[in-house]
């Protein structure tokens, strides 16, 4: 499941239009204001059945991590909020980080969200009071760039970082192909190749919100970049061409792709302050 080759279908494909593209009506309609519990979301994706064999073929699956969160309250019979609070934030002193399922409001000092509206002549629309509850534990968690830098740091640490073994790690790096040449998937952790070689990571895309976070394998170096729109291509693809200068000191070769809904001028743009929270 980790690996995102169980077979699981994707359960926000299911609340989500366009064949799982974002569109304001959807975060309207399905995602602002309902609050669905973890089964109810496990459920939307039983009802399609195994996608493929097991172990067959990658396709990420937001449902596999909801997955997870229901096994680790299972086993410690802990809610998953307290899990993540006991033992990771609150050991790493990840003051700005939270999990905010379903309360809608961010606390404290924040980016405000934005969607391009699907009809191109409304203003964007402000999607920061949400639930959550739709993604749950694929995506619930509050956090700043600040926070997000000590977390990986101290889990590529390996045993040193106090989160994880060593031998976890070594498992959670080991990756397998996607289907992408430079990006390798392990357990939970994304690799992409650059030019000066691979850094470990993983991104995140919640309704008006979207995230970047890779560092080296060593740790020498660990960049996070936000950006407060989310249904918008080209600023996805503007996230992920800053890795390569970031890392390797020049410019990206890649230039943006075709936007699905929207155009660079949609986003606007974050306040440069690393307590904002995202």
């Amino acid at each position: 499941v980790l690996e995102h080759r169980a077979g699981v279908y994707d359960h926000i494909n299911d609340l989500l239009e366009r064949s799982g593209e974002e569109t304001t009506a959807a975060f309207e309609q399905r995602i602002r204001n309902t609050v669905y519990e973890p089964q109810d979301l496990v459920a939307l994706s039983v009802k399609h059945g195994l996608q493929y064999p097991p172990a067959t073929a990658y396709a990420y699956s937001n449902t596999g991590f909801v997955l997870l969160a229901l096994a680790a309250e299972h086993l410690t019979g802990r809610p998953y909020a307290e899990l993540l609070s006991r033992q990771i934030f609150e050991p790493l002193g990840l003051g700005a980080t939270s999990f905010t399922v379903p309360g809608k409001r961010i606390a404290g000092r924040h980016i405000t969200g934005y969607l391009t509206h699907d009809d191109r002549r409304a203003p964007l629309l402000d999607a920061t009071e949400q639930t959550a509850s739709w993604i749950w534990s694929a995506g619930g968690i509050v956090s700043s760039a600040l926070d997000l830098d000590r977390f990986l740091t101290a889990l590529l640490a390996g045993s040193a970082g106090g989160l994880v073994s060593d031998d976890s790690l070594r498992q959670m790096t080991t990756v397998l192909p996607t289907g992408t040449p430079t990006i390798g998937y392990g357990l939970g952790i994304r690799q992409i190749s650059l030019s000066c070689g691979t850094v470990l990571g993983h991104g995140g895309i919640v309704q008006g919100y979207q995230s970047q976070a890779f560092a080296m394998p060593g740790g020498e170096r660990t960049v996070v970049v936000f950006a407060n729109a989310s249904n918008n291509g080209v600023v996805t693809e503007g996230l992920m061409s800053a890795l390569e200068p970031a890392f390797c000191g020049k410019q990206s070769t890649a230039g943006p792709r075709h936007s699905r809904v929207g155009n660079p001028g949609d986003a606007q743009a974050i306040p440069a302050v690393e307590d904002a929270r995202i």
